[in-house]
């Protein structure tokens, strides 16, 4: 083995150390606060995860960018032109090249198998598979997207989601909800804000009525695709209690920067109650006479 390649398999050997070695150590190590600048400060149990594995992916690529760039500077400072310098025809290196599409493969490949605990916890495959719950949740929301509102349902007293029509879609009613159905009456509709409890898992099925639209909480790492004809559904919690932003993080249409909307996490299980009961719709008493 040649000197170049031994040099190489030295510098994977040592990469894939320290990848190795910052996974091992990705739980014990603190997260780092975050400022203005950085990721906002995650407020919820599967964040912890992703940001493990953020800082992880950051570590690795940082590593592998500074030693990129001192090896070019020193290639151009070795190889510079000089006078009476005379240009060499070289064929290639299977070997070298061999290495290096085979450093990056198994960085990435260790990266999948790193991120794979996390990535089960939070997209559940049974979720996927037959449209079934993919997880146990303490609390189920609708939310349906739409050019540029977040539409959110709870499913009111009776606990099941009344069924929704598209020829009853109006200003007053953008999802089209069946008031008229034994279920759908008492169901409770929000537009632009969102109520949960701190500490209890959600589970939100979640669907557009027109184009894209991203459903994105930056404070509990939450990032999903709102599809038309499609439920997808996502699970979070909120670990402190307090208000934070909803926002759409796929470009939707020349109002795209305006589709935002409030997540109010409240302290406990009676004060959610109590503030989604107050967008309780008013029953309609019957005539008697």
């Amino acid at each position: 083995m040649n000197r170049s390649l031994k040099r190489g398999v030295s510098c994977a050997a040592a990469l894939f150390a320290l990848l190795a070695g910052a996974a091992l150590a990705q739980e014990s190590l603190p997260l780092p606060e975050y400022s203005g600048w950085w990721l906002p400060e995650n407020f919820s149990s599967d964040g912890v995860v992703i940001d493990q594995l953020f800082n992880l992916i950051l570590v690795v690529v940082v590593v592998v960018f500074v030693a990129v760039q001192i090896t070019l500077i020193v290639f151009l400072v070795k190889y510079r032109a000089r006078p009476g310098g005379k240009a060499t025809y070289i064929h290639g290196n299977n070997r070298l090249e061999i290495l290096w599409t085979a450093v990056p493969a198994v960085l990435l490949a260790a990266l999948s198998f790193f991120s794979q605990q996390g990535w089960v916890q939070i997209k559940p495959a049974e979720g996927f598979r037959n449209g079934e719950p993919g997880r146990q949740a303490d609390h189920v929301i609708e939310v349906v997207a739409e050019q540029f509102a977040w539409n959110v349902r709870y499913p009111g007293a009776d606990g099941v989601f009344g069924p929704r029509r598209p020829d009853l879609v109006s200003v007053a009613n953008p999802i089209g909800i069946d008031r008229e159905h034994p279920n759908g009456a008492d169901d409770i509709f929000l537009t632009g804000q969102m109520h949960v409890p701190m500490g209890e898992t959600i589970q939100v099925n979640l669907t557009s009525k027109d184009v894209l639209h991203s459903f994105f909480l930056p404070h509990s790492r939450v990032k999903q695709d709102a599809v038309p004809g499609m439920v997808i559904q996502m699970y979070f919690d909120v670990t402190r209690a307090g208000s934070y932003e909803i926002a759409c993080a796929e470009l939707c249409g020349n109002n795209h920067y305006n589709m935002k909307g409030t997540l109010t996490a409240h302290p406990t299980v009676e004060a959610y109650q109590a503030a989604v009961d107050r967008f309780a719709p008013v029953p309609i008493a019957e005539d008697t006479q």
